[in-house]
């Protein structure tokens, strides 16, 4: 597969991208810039509503929304992926990770979840243990969560009631995607990876080398993960 360069209205860290309704949508950290594609080449600049560490967002329910990686309870949403409006969370947390499912959008935060079936009002859940909550995806009719430093994952069927369940070691589990019938979760600066087909029970697996791995997404019949600060990724 090639991959052509495009070029981003503006440079940014961290950047989050999702794609929605037509449009690839992305966010960026420690800052209140947005950009928006129909094609994936060509970027326009957007605005979000204020300068955060927006560091996830997530498309359903004809909406965009965005959740800030810093102590706060503001998130945003918007029905274009253009134009957006200020929301507010439930509590004030380090909000990690937001995904769509089940009519609902779920975001997680490094002790907390929250969840909200338009994008705009949020309602507090609490996750099975205190943990650093890092990744939350759907997927097979569940969400599914996992921790940082830990070997703790969450699983639920609605977004609201979660149950607890055992990735197959302590690690930096950072991301955690969908596909094909399987949850895949990868861990930060190790070579740990770890599957599952409901959710529940993971099996180990291992990546190709040590790296920052920060990502994994599924797409055109594979997973895809890439790392931070480096240009390594896997496949």
């Amino acid at each position: 597969m090639n991959w052509p360069p495009s070029t981003l209205p503006s440079y940014h860290s961290k950047p989050s991208v999702v794609y929605g309704n037509g449009i690839f949508v992305a966010v960026a950290y420690n800052s209140n810039a947005a950009a928006f594609s129909t094609d994936g080449i060509n970027w326009q600049a957007a605005t979000l509503p204020s300068s955060r560490f927006w560091v996830s967002a997530a498309y359903g329910n004809e909406k965009f929304v965005a959740v800030i990686d810093a102590s706060s309870i503001a998130a945003a949403y918007s029905t274009d992926g253009i134009n957006w409006q200020p929301s507010t969370l439930p509590s004030c947390q380090f909000w990690e990770s937001v995904a769509y499912g089940d009519g609902k959008f779920v975001a997680l935060s490094s002790n907390a979840s929250a969840y909200s079936t338009d994008g705009i009002t949020w309602r507090s859940t609490a996750l099975p243990s205190s943990e650093f909550w890092m990744s939350v995806a759907y997927g097979n009719g569940k969400f599914v969560a996992v921790a940082l430093n830990s070997n703790a994952s969450a699983y639920s069927p609605d977004g609201i009631n979660w149950q607890p369940s055992l990735l197959p070691s302590s690690q930096g589990w950072e991301s955690v995607a969908y596909g094909s019938g399987m949850f895949v979760a990868v861990a930060h600066e190790k070579t740990a990876a770890a599957y599952s087909t409901d959710g529940i029970t993971w099996q180990p697996s291992t990546l190709p080398s040590s790296q920052g791995w920060r990502s994994v997404t599924y797409g055109n019949g594979m997973f895809v993960v890439v790392a931070g600060d480096t240009n390594a990724a896997a496949y």
